[in-house]
């Protein structure tokens, strides 16, 4: 494994506004805790705000943003972040979308949100998303399951370096961006923030019972788990204004459409193909994670 080099004042960035997360949600609610799990809290975060290593995932010249779940034996080689869990699948790119606009959206928070985080900070995990949608299609097909169980075991591999732990961490850091409207009362704003909190482990949770399901080879529970981690996920990007994920789904099909070569990076000639706005959108979340 080796590490990918990511700019210090954005893990400081992540750390910090991670760490005032949880304590914002230590208040209660009419004599009730709404506090989330502090592991969680803390640890997630701060994986991902002090860089962890590079994941791999089979071999293939299109499994950086090709996702047909293609079982491979082929030598395992590190990749970038936005390229772990699983090789994506074109056709899974029709999901959910996000807007940076900050008044266009306070129907998808349970609080009045004055601004929403901007591109980068949604983009991977929208393709977590994405790698999440070809593995609930692929537990369909009992002759993937061994490719499945061996990403889930990688995915949940590495203890605090692990990619359950990073992904968490993304999730962490896009909740702490949001900023919420100043008349708004805590109370709510704890409601909407355990509310995404809740989604990402129910999601991290069913991941959990399909690779246990899968190791027992279950197929009802093995489709269940798959069908659950989905939905999950669509909790999460369900509590984010659609314009924003109409707006990331765009981006992310634009750098795809760019990346001639295939190789998950786009040079300058390739990075020249994208308008003004996606070359832009695109440099600040390569800044913020890498390629």
């Amino acid at each position: 494994k080796t590490s990918r080099p990511q700019s210090q004042q954005a893990r400081t960035r992540a750390l910090c506004s991670c760490i005032l997360l949880h304590c914002a949600n230590s208040h209660s609610r009419s004599g009730t805790e709404i506090t989330m799990r502090s592991k969680a809290i803390i640890i997630a975060p701060l994986i991902f705000a002090l860089e962890s290593n590079a994941f791999s995932i089979p071999n293939s010249k299109h499994a950086l943003r090709d996702v047909s779940l293609q079982a491979s034996s082929h030598e395992q080689q590190p990749i970038s972040r936005r390229d772990a869990l699983f090789s994506a699948s074109s056709s899974a790119a029709a999901i959910i979308g996000l807007s940076s606009t900050p008044n266009a959206a306070n129907a998808a928070s349970t609080a009045s949100v004055s601004e929403w985080p901007s591109l980068e900070y949604l983009e991977p995990i929208y393709e977590f998303k994405l790698s999440i949608d070809a593995l609930q299609k692929g537990s369909k097909d009992k002759s993937k399951w061994p490719f499945l169980k061996k990403r889930l075991d990688k995915f949940f591999s590495g203890g605090l370096l692990s990619e359950k732990y990073y992904y968490s961490g993304l999730s962490f850091q896009y909740m702490s961006k949001i900023r919420y409207s100043d008349s708004e009362l805590k109370a709510f704003i704890n409601i909407d923030q355990n509310e995404r909190y809740e989604a990402m482990e129910s999601t991290m949770d069913a991941l959990k019972a399909l690779k246990n399901s899968l190791e027992k080879e279950l197929p009802d529970k093995v489709e269940s788990d798959a069908d659950a981690a989905k939905s999950a996920l669509g909790r999460w990007f369900g509590l984010i204004p659609p314009s924003d994920v109409a707006a990331v789904e765009k981006l992310f099909l634009a750098v795809r459409k760019a990346d001639k070569d295939r190789n998950g990076r786009l040079s300058d000639d390739e990075l020249a193909t994208l308008s003004e706005a996606d070359r832009n959108a695109w440099k600040k979340r390569v800044d913020l994670v890498g390629e």
